[in-house]
């Protein structure tokens, strides 16, 4: 996994307790991502959750 900070590869530390996040309705539906979003551990940044793609600007 990926450190938003620096770049550098590190593998699973732990996981965020659950998030949500609001989508486009779809059909009248609401429509709600829910994750646990994991967290890599770097030596100079610390624990960090990744980048998930739908939690971006415009993803």
């Amino acid at each position: 996994m990926e450190v938003p900070e620096c770049g550098t590869e590190w593998g699973l530390y732990d996981h965020q307790p659950e998030r949500s996040w609001r989508h486009l309705d779809t059909c009248q539906y609401k429509t709600i991502v829910h994750a646990e979003p994991p967290r890599s551990n770097c030596e100079k940044h610390g624990p960090r959750v990744v980048k998930l793609p739908w939690a971006e600007v415009g993803g």
